[in-house]
């Protein structure tokens, strides 16, 4: 699912912060494909033209940047690294999509 088609299904949770650690930093989302795979989008800091992908097992993986967004929607990736126009690399943890709990059985008291 690209950004806008996650944006326009109103699938993005809200980001909240400066503009312009955003810019500087870059940001990372976190949601799912309609099929309920772990689908990661962010903005990379400026100049960033490849974000390195860390999956669950430890493999490593480069994916484009594109007009400085980046999206991830394979593998089991549990961190990203961003690198800001200065060459410092930012890596950030990627966040599990929770699962909800399961409905308590039919006549359970509820707290």
């Amino acid at each position: 699912m690209s950004v806008a088609a996650a944006a326009a299904a109103g699938r993005l949770g809200g980001v909240c912060g400066p503009t312009r650690a955003a810019q500087e930093q870059g940001l990372i989302e976190t949601t799912e494909s309609a099929s309920g795979a772990q689908v990661v989008i962010g903005l990379a800091p400026s100049g960033d033209t490849g974000v390195k992908v860390t999956d669950v097992g430890g493999g490593g993986r480069q994916v484009p940047v594109v007009s400085r967004v980046y999206e991830v929607t394979d593998g089991a990736p549990s961190a990203v690294t961003l690198t800001d126009s200065s060459g410092k690399q930012i890596t950030r943890r990627v966040a599990g999509l929770s699962k909800p709990a399961a409905s308590a059985p039919a006549g359970s008291p509820t707290p």
